[in-house]
């Protein structure tokens, strides 16, 4: 027997069950410790079968066959039992739950404040990598060490996500970061987003400038781990409200893969990667996955 997910509401994890039983997989639901529900698979066999349904649950809430496999749950469970069928209204809830968390998110303050100072910043250094303002806020000014953070310019670890080197780069970085930094905000809060922003910045910042030079820039590294930390903490921990689509985390690894082939010319790849790695841990650790795996050691 194991795990599949722990919810908060017994009425969607209930609905839950019903809909594994639609598909021919038997579960069972515990209470937790913390006041959530668990969904447990009864059989380890059926387990692949029960992550691919509630990857279906996740990412197309609207999918006609979510209806199909509720209603023959609802079927098999009055022919064993002579039960009357429960109402419509109920056998909806779980995906109006998920079509609810992909309901387009309002554009949040801090998410504003990021993209209004990135665009400022573009048209102060006219997207050029040269200049009074790129010199004032990139990590350093030579290839000498961190000279200026180490005379108290401490900005200068988090300044260079602020700088764009072209139209495309700034539009592309501005479009995710709007998509991605609302629902995180949205989900959790202004402060937390800025905190998590702030934590990225510094560290992609800084292993770029270790793997290659003070010559770099973009919120890129951001939207990494951006992306990294909506994706793990919305795959373990669906009652975060946080949800990557399959077809975006493809696109991005994918795009991950082209920036690091060079065919997109020369970009700060350890800042992608460091910033996806930062966002994907963090998002995985504040799931607690990790505690329950533990347990089940």
């Amino acid at each position: 027997m194991r795990q599949l997910v722990s919810l908060e509401s017994r009425a969607a994890a209930q609905q839950l069950i019903e809909l594994l039983y639609g598909g021919g997989v038997d579960g069972d639901l515990r209470s937790t410790q913390d006041g959530k529900w668990s969904v447990w698979i009864i059989d380890d066999a059926d387990l692949p079968r029960a992550r691919e349904l509630l990857e279906v649950v996740e990412q197309s809430p609207e999918d006609p066959r979510l209806t199909t496999l509720l209603e023959n749950a609802q079927q098999m469970r009055q022919h064993e039992t002579g039960a009357p069928k429960p109402s419509p209204a109920k056998t909806v809830s779980l995906r109006e739950r998920w079509q609810a968390a992909a309901a387009p998110i309002p554009l949040g303050f801090a998410t504003s404040a990021l993209i209004l100072v990135c665009v400022v910043v573009a048209f102060a250094t006219r997207l050029s990598p040269a200049g009074p303002v790129v010199q004032a806020l990139a990590i350093a000014t030579t290839n000498l060490g961190l000279v200026e953070v180490a005379d108290g310019q401490v900005w200068r670890l988090v300044t260079p996500i602020f700088l764009h080197f072209g139209f495309l780069h700034l539009i592309f970085n501005m479009l995710w970061l709007k998509d991605l930094g609302s629902m995180i905000e949205h989900r959790q809060s202004s402060p937390f987003l800025g905190f998590l922003v702030l934590v990225i910045a510094v560290s992609s910042n800084f292993a770029q400038y270790l793997a290659s030079s003070p010559a770099f820039g973009g919120m890129s590294g951001v939207v990494y781990g951006l992306f990294g930390y909506a994706w793990i903490r919305g795959r373990f921990d669906v009652q975060s409200g946080l949800f990557v689509a399959k077809n975006t985390a493809v696109f991005l690894l994918v795009w991950l893969v082209i920036c690091f082939a060079g065919i997109v010319g020369q970009v700060a790849n350890t800042a992608h990667v460091v910033g996806l790695i930062t966002g994907a841990g963090w998002g995985y650790l504040a799931s607690g996955h990790w505690k329950q795996a533990l347990i089940r050691r």
